[in-house]
């Protein structure tokens, strides 16, 4: 299997090998935050994903409304980003979906029109030079889903809790097998989580994923843990200790040792902090179960 250095030149649907080699200096921490411009619009909820040179914005809420604009900017040579424009418009307006990328496919798997949780699954391939072609439908999820959180193994992709349709906050896990065209297999159940919850920030490690916080009837502190099998199964769900505060719909990056979590809501408001802790396990090798480059 290749193994990226400096200076690869990164595939079109590898953002795992960008966020990897972000930072490779022995220093992970933050520098001082500063704005470095403004996206086109006000937005919130985006599904996000970085392809060779380009990142996306895909659909989104302005404080009132979903849409279903797309926002594309170029990711420069030095790492910064350029100017912000839209890219064309998912097949709908809405948001809260889960987002994976394979092979040269991009998929968003259900979602939030503004009224109720979708079961529609769009997708589009992501063309060699970074932009992404047509949308179209590819099937459903066995209900209207949203807010779950999205991990994927070798050769799996997970959707875990979320806000079902008729039910509300679940603890159902679906799964779905990755096909070697980089397509997805037929939906099934895969047990549950401890407890129904949605809206929780998802890390990977070389063999275990975690679920930080997230919400049920509030917002909730605990942080859940699975190995991952070699089959590329999830094990049996314990719990790995707490945040430092009740956390919700944050956003989690991972750099080489450290993982971050940005913002969120404490089940009341939203809040601006950013926690830190450090991080041994080591990233999987993305490459090695999105491209089902298998040794």
């Amino acid at each position: 299997m290749e193994t990226l250095s400096v200076g690869t030149v990164l595939g079109s649907g590898q953002p795992w090998s960008q966020q990897y080699d972000i930072n490779l200096e022995s220093n992970s921490v933050l520098g001082e935050w500063g704005e470095v411009g403004n996206l086109p619009i006000t937005l919130s909820d985006s599904s996000v994903i970085v392809t060779r040179n380009r990142v996306f914005l895909l659909g989104e809420w302005n404080g009132s409304v979903s849409f279903s604009t797309i926002q594309t900017a170029t990711i420069n040579a030095d790492g910064t980003l350029g100017s912000w424009s839209t890219a064309g418009s998912l097949p709908s307006a809405f948001e809260y979906s889960s987002i994976i990328v394979t092979r040269n496919r991009v998929f968003l798997l259900g979602g939030w029109n503004g009224g109720t949780s979708i079961a529609t699954i769009h997708t589009a391939t992501i063309n060699a030079d970074g932009t992404l072609g047509a949308w179209s439908t590819a099937g459903n999820l066995p209900s209207g889903l949203s807010s779950s959180s999205v991990v994927v193994t070798r050769n799996r992709v997970f959707l875990l809790g979320g806000w079902q349709n008729g039910v509300g906050v679940i603890s159902t896990i679906h799964t779905a097998t990755i096909n070697a065209d980089g397509t997805l297999g037929a939906w099934t159940t895969a047990g549950n989580l401890p407890s129904a919850f949605w809206g929780s920030s998802v890390i990977v490690t070389r063999n275990r994923v975690f679920l930080l916080g997230g919400r049920n009837v509030g917002a909730i502190s605990t942080i859940f843990t699975a190995p991952i099998n070699a089959d590329g199964t999830l094990g049996t769900w314990t719990t790995a200790g707490n945040l430092p505060s009740v956390l919700a719909h944050s956003n989690a990056i991972v750099t080489r040792n450290r993982v971050f979590l940005l913002g969120g809501d404490n089940g009341n408001t939203a809040i601006s902090s950013i926690y830190s802790a450090s991080f041994t396990g080591g990233l999987n090798d993305y490459s090695e179960f999105y491209d089902n480059d298998v040794e």
